[in-house]
């Protein structure tokens, strides 16, 4: 799994989710396949909650970094597959 640097502040950390979330939006609507675009949404959900969650409270730089690598790969193996 590729890791990022692990001292990411919370401001670089919410932008780099606001990111992939456009990029989860970006693969959602390429797709013609109804349970990925199912499973692109439940991302985008999951990591939204995320983010309010951090609007209410510090979140740690590790939790932080954890969704960002989690979802880098989700998407990384998307662009793998779709280039099969």
């Amino acid at each position: 799994m590729h890791m990022t640097e692990i001292n990411i502040s919370q401001s670089d950390g919410i932008y780099e989710l606001s990111k992939i979330i456009q990029e989860l939006k970006i693969l959602k609507d390429l797709t013609l396949d109804e349970i990925l675009r199912r499973d692109y949404e439940i991302y985008i959900r999951d990591i939204q909650r995320f983010l309010k969650k951090s609007s209410r409270k510090v979140i740690s730089s590790e939790d932080i970094q954890i969704y960002i690598d989690d979802y880098q790969e989700v998407i990384q193996r998307a662009k793998a597959e779709e280039m099969e």
